[in-house]
């Protein structure tokens, strides 16, 4: 039987839901998924209350047949909205729960409730295979939506489930698949009645794949899709039969970026552009103050005066050095209270950073917005923020501009790859590794779903996380300096 989480999988790479049924022990745990999963069923949750009253089978999700009998004997009696509506076709191997079913008059709309801002291209495929299965069954469906977050929705004091909802009618793009969804179910069915695991070669399908450890193992880390977009390295992997950059030809190498770092890779050798780099250092003004932040964005806004996914910093290391040879004193804040936590972050921020010298960054897009929303929230103070970002300096840029290179890099200017490469740190010695995990975290945080011991343990290792994001720019700094 195929599912509709199997249709997509599939669709995506038919290896992969050939695993899921048969290997699922190669699949690669991801918290972030996890957390995607866990938004949805809450954007789903309030999807409910936005139409109000209706019905719902009482079967468990996975009690499919008696989950179908209890919709279509709703159906037959003449119900009317429905949620989580089961659609079985054991003659198709098929079945799909849909998320609502709402009548009108002899006629059905099927919506698809998504926690994402706007219409992606999967909801597309998504809707044609419960289309595909509701249709077999003899439901009369004339539309089919996706229902998302309005990104534009700012939280007043309490939620209004009729604003933060946004409805696309997406029923010409769904129909337009026409006979390819009953072609890719026929396709994918079979993939399921395989002994064997299917023959697909790796490509750029395999980005998120939660089997993608297993499938890239015998390839090499660094190769052809670190270097081009995954259209044209899917070209040149199928013309050379490889996806080894050893194997490229010279006109096939790309230009700027990129080939200083095939050149590096082929050569070994680390590049250096002394002239940029003091260049790039020239422009630093003592004192230095090395800021970072973390923040977190959950889909269903929490606090007053925010939007679905905005980042609120409830975090920051700052670590400053007044002159050359001054011993750097570090500064933190972390939220430890379930509140509006957005003015002691900005004034803790204001009382402990410089009001002169650089204000060094790294990503410097990613604080200069979040400081623009604290000053448009807050105008008493909005002077002070903005100063900070009028004297902002991007560490990245050296290392995106490829001033400074080095082929352990593999093509990546993150921190997280840089500093290891040019330092003897790292973060993979941290209980918490990426910003990512601090985010999801916190919001479970502030969901109130830590205990005590959860939770102090947690702002200790969020504290280490940050610190080394502004100590690992020290460190890069001298690098850099160190090189001219």
């Amino acid at each position: 039987m195929l599912s509709k989480s199997n249709y997509l999988e599939g669709l995506n790479c038919k290896k992969s839901l050939w695993f899921s049924k048969f290997n699922k022990k190669l699949r690669q745990n991801n918290e972030q998924k996890l957390y995607r999963f866990e938004i949805g069923n809450k954007v789903g949750s309030l999807a409910r209350e936005y139409f109000g009253k209706g019905f719902q089978p009482k079967s468990k999700y996975y009690e499919i047949e008696t989950a179908f009998k209890e919709t279509f004997d709703h159906i037959n009696n003449g119900g009317g909205l429905i949620y989580e509506g089961m659609g079985l076709n054991k003659d198709e191997n098929v079945f799909a729960l849909a998320d609502i079913l709402v009548k009108q008059n002899d006629r059905w709309e099927l919506i698809e409730v998504k926690s994402s801002t706007g219409v992606k291209s999967y909801h597309i495929d998504d809707l044609s295979f419960q289309y595909y299965v509701f249709k077999s069954l003899g439901l009369n469906i004339t539309k089919l939506s996706v229902l998302h977050l309005n990104k534009n929705y700012t939280k007043g004091d309490k939620i209004d489930i009729s604003k933060l909802f946004l409805k696309s009618d997406i029923s010409d793009e769904v129909l337009k698949k026409g006979n390819l969804t009953s072609l890719h179910i026929r396709e994918l069915i079979q993939i399921l009645s395989l002994k064997k695991e299917p023959e697909i070669e790796v490509g750029s399908h395999c980005k998120d794949c939660q089997y993608r450890e297993h499938c890239w193992r015998d390839y090499p880390k660094y190769n052809i899709y670190n270097i081009f977009n995954g259209k044209k390295a899917e070209e040149i992997h199928k013309r050379n039969k490889s996806v080894d950059i050893k194997k490229l030809s010279p006109r096939e190498y790309p230009k700027g970026n990129k080939l200083t770092d095939i050149n590096a890779f082929l050569s070994g050798n680390i590049f250096i552009d002394k002239k940029e780099i003091k260049k790039f250092i020239n422009t630093l003004v003592y004192p230095y103050n090395f800021l970072d932040f973390e923040t977190f964005g959950p889909a269903i806004p929490i606090l007053k005066n925010s939007k679905p996914y905005e980042n609120l910093p409830f975090q920051f290391s700052l670590h400053i050095q007044e002159n050359e040879n001054d011993v750097i004193k570090h500064f933190e804040y972390i939220n430890k209270k379930i509140k509006d936590f957005r003015l002691e972050f900005a004034e803790k921020l204001l009382k402990n950073i410089k009001n002169t010298g650089s204000v060094i960054v790294y990503n410097q897009s990613f604080e200069k917005n979040v400081i623009s929303s604290l000053a448009k929230l807050f105008p008493e103070i909005k002077k002070d923020l903005l100063n900070i970002n009028n004297r902002m300096v991007d560490l990245l840029k050296p290392f995106r501009s490829r001033n400074l290179y080095s082929p352990g890099q593999n093509g990546s200017a993150s921190i997280k790859n840089v500093l290891p490469v040019f330092t003897n740190k790292t973060y993979e010695n941290l209980d918490i590794k990426d910003g990512m995990e601090v985010s999801i975290n916190y919001e479970i945080f502030f969901n109130n779903e830590l205990t005590s011991k959860e939770k102090d343990i947690f702002f200790q290792d969020a504290l280490k996380y940050c610190k080394l994001d502004t100590y690992a720019m020290i460190d890069l700094l001298k690098v850099l300096k160190n090189k001219i």
